[in-house]
């Protein structure tokens, strides 16, 4: 089996850390996530406002996790992360630079705000998923624009989990 480290548990990390128990085709080990709050995370990987409740046990233990008995090591070393962009653009990046060649680029991304939302990066109060830039967009027009998407992070999540397993 395929051991895992992912780095940063943010809306997408909690759903491939959920794909990867429920499926069990790889072996998470471990996690960093410099902004991380233990309890915080465990609620989150718990209580799913859109995908529920896990079916399985969550608890910060010592500085770990354990989820489902599996102890899972904690780093908290700063670092960039991924993001839902990141996710999205890689792919697309790829093929474009196998086929036509990169030399430099520019990457955006366009969220939807809420009436609440934070309109700079804070990390920290009790909303955290509300502390993102959403109204942070510069597109130039000196620049050849590619444009992708992924609206279901369930399903990107579980694929995420499939290519581990397949790589």
């Amino acid at each position: 089996m395929v051991k895992i480290g992912l780095n940063r548990l943010a809306h997408m990390g909690h759903l491939v850390i959920r794909a990867s128990f429920n499926a069990g085709k790889v072996d998470t080990v471990a996690i960093n996530d410099s902004f991380l709050d233990f309890n915080y995370i465990v609620h989150m990987l718990q209580n799913d406002s859109i995908y529920g409740k896990f079916h399985g046990t969550v608890k910060a233990e010592n500085r770990k996790f354990v989820i489902n008995g599996k102890t899972i090591i904690i780093f908290q070393e700063l670092s960039t992360g991924a993001s839902c962009t990141n996710n999205c653009l890689a792919t697309l990046t790829n093929v474009i630079h196998d086929n036509f060649g990169i030399v430099e680029g520019l990457m955006t991304i366009v969220h939807a705000i809420t009436a609440t939302q934070k309109t700079v990066n804070d990390p920290f109060g009790k909303l955290w998923c509300d502390g993102h830039k959403p109204a942070q967009n510069i597109i130039l027009d000196n620049f050849v624009k590619l444009m992708s998407w992924y609206d279901n992070d369930y399903g990107y999540g579980n694929r995420v989990v499939d290519l581990m397993a397949y790589t």
